[in-house]
């Protein structure tokens, strides 16, 4: 495609960046840590665990001879989205992360390693009355980033730190927490609008089947388990007859769901529905759902996900890694002696991760003659943790190269910011001009790339440019010199992750978080211009043929 096609592609939304009555409370750095030093990047795909080595490093483009354990920081804030609330949105910047290094050589070139705990887009949240989880994806990415620097004038060189609370005279015990486990696709969005994605379209009569991966589940003597398990799902349908899915578990039927057709004189339209079963046994491998749809040939249906909360036992299985959130006794204030089971040895090591940035070791005590390992946590609130030793299964990075320095956070106050996508900075850089020639505006022209980098650790997401625009009106709010107007220059879609792999989400858009067919679907890019408490934005919407 050529340049000129490409920009014929370009979406602008202009935003009018209302004046609120006071600006949000947040301390800013005066300059980025991406503004000096070497960086070098590398994503996640989901929370846990990760050892990076020397060929990683070099695989990211750090030189050999710049490779020194004694000076490597790694930064970053993990990979959740940026909360659409300005008052939880606290810091800017990267931070520097806690990390375990062991390297007898200073140069990782002898076997030496890094572990550290990367943060997920998938949040989880539990609710206590109802013993259930449930979850939210990342709108915007599957690949969640972090910085590495080996430049010595560069942060702590923070490294994991350990307590213990073995003199704390325990409560009580737990061997078990409420566990999870999600079935889930982004492959169809039925509207083609807003942020909720389905699997793939059911064939009539076809049946589907879902592994469930319910790792050492608390059962009794008779394989039943000890509490019952939850499974809930959505599935959803689209036809001008009665249509209906069949749900097995384990071949046992558990369900008939039956959807009534809805029409208008636009046509028929789809519904879904969320169903939540009990299931009391429980295989100890090879558990699945069977789902079978059925209608006619002009009928569509699709799933939206599987998730199954059940108890788990504290059971360490080296060389897996135990991940675990602390749901027993929650809320009591009790100091509770959690006890890992099937630990064959010593060499187990315990992390909580609660706080991701900073992790930190939880020494306590292995018994032999019981192969169990246990210590002490307050039950005040809900606790992730990790167990493994050194050797066990960690989770690769992903090397994304070398970071040009950058520093967003130093930007002067201007009236008209234009956010672009870096294949379009020669055209961005020709409109400011232009601004600046014929309408006496000062601009700033910045990458969707420098705003991912600096607010929201590399992860793209729409609202860091937000973020970008409220440190500029925070700042120079009380001088008069807020930005006015911002322009989003670049094409946009509903398919932020590029599910469909167009490829034309050069831009990203605001979709409204739509969990149900029923809920509204629409983008509203006009959210950015909401900076302070009292901000109103609205916006237009013009396709560009030429500049």
């Amino acid at each position: 495609m050529g340049k000129k096609n490409l920009i014929k592609l370009l979406i602008i939304s202009l935003m009018t960046l209302s004046s609120g009555l006071y600006a949000q409370s947040i301390s800013y750095p005066d300059s980025s840590v991406l503004a000096h030093g070497d960086w070098y990047k590398f994503s996640i795909s989901s929370s846990g665990l990760y050892k990076i080595t020397y060929n990683d490093f070099i695989a990211m483009g750090v030189p050999a001879e710049k490779i020194n354990s004694s000076k490597l920081s790694i930064y970053g804030n993990g990979g959740r989205q940026i909360s659409s609330n300005n008052s939880l949105c606290t810091y800017s910047d990267l931070l520097e992360n806690s990390i375990y290094v062991y390297d007898p050589n200073n140069n990782f070139s002898q076997g030496g390693y890094v572990i550290f705990y990367g943060e997920g887009g998938t949040t989880w949240d539990y609710n206590k009355n109802e013993n259930c989880w449930s979850f939210n994806l990342h709108p915007y990415s599957d690949q969640y980033y972090y910085f590495v620097t080996f430049s010595d004038s560069i942060g702590q060189k923070k490294r994991i730190s350990s307590i213990s609370n073995q003199s704390l005279v325990a409560d009580t015990t737990s061997i078990s927490t409420r566990d999870y486990f999600l079935s889930k696709q982004e492959l169809v969005n039925v509207y083609e609008s807003g942020r909720l994605w389905m699997g793939k379209q059911f064939i009539v009569n076809k049946t589907e089947e879902y592994p469930l991966d319910l790792r050492t589940p608390l059962v009794d003597g008779n394989n039943n388990l000890v509490k019952p398990a939850i499974i809930e799902y959505k599935p959803a349908a689209e036809s001008d007859i009665t249509t209906s899915f069949v749900f097995n578990y384990n071949n046992t039927m558990i369900d008939t769901i039956t959807f009534l057709p809805k029409t208008s004189d636009a046509g028929t339209y789809p519904n879904d529905k969320t169903i939540r079963r009990t299931i009391n046994n429980i295989k100890t491998v090879n558990n699945k759902v069977s789902v079978t749809f059925q209608g006619n040939s002009l009928s569509k249906a699709w799933l939206n996900y599987i998730l199954v909360n059940y108890d788990k036992k504290l059971q360490y299985t080296f060389p897996s890694i135990l991940k675990y959130k602390t749901t027993e006794f929650l809320g009591t204030n009790q100091i509770v002696n959690n006890v890992i089971s099937n630990v064959q040895n010593d060499n187990v090591v315990v992390w909580d991760v609660t706080n991701w940035i900073n992790p930190t070791q939880i020494i306590g005590d292995y018994n032999s003659n019981s192969k169990t390992y246990n210590f002490n946590l307050l039950s005040d609130s809900l606790r992730d943790v990790v167990v493994f030793n050194y050797n066990s299964n960690f989770n690769t990075v992903k090397p994304a190269g070398k970071v040009i320095n950058q520093n967003l956070h130093a930007s002067e106050p201007v009236d008209y910011v234009i956010i672009t996508h870096p294949l379009f900075i020669e055209q961005a850089n020709r409109l400011a001009e232009i601004h600046k020639e014929h309408n006496n505006l000062t601009t700033k022209v910045v990458t969707t790339e420098q705003i991912y980098n600096e607010f929201s650790s590399g992860t793209p997401d729409f609202l860091a440019y937000k973020e970008y625009l409220r440190m500029l009106y925070n700042k120079y709010l009380p001088e008069g010199k807020n930005p006015k107007n911002v322009l989003l220059f670049g094409d946009g879609t509903y398919d932020n992750k590029n599910i469909l792999k167009y490829n034309n989400n050069f831009v990203l858009t605001y979709q409204m978080d739509n969990k149900s067919l029923d809920d509204d679907h629409f983008p509203a890019e006009d959210f950015i211009g909401y900076l302070s408490p009292n901000a109103k934005g609205n916006y237009s919407m013009s396709l560009i043929d030429t500049l």
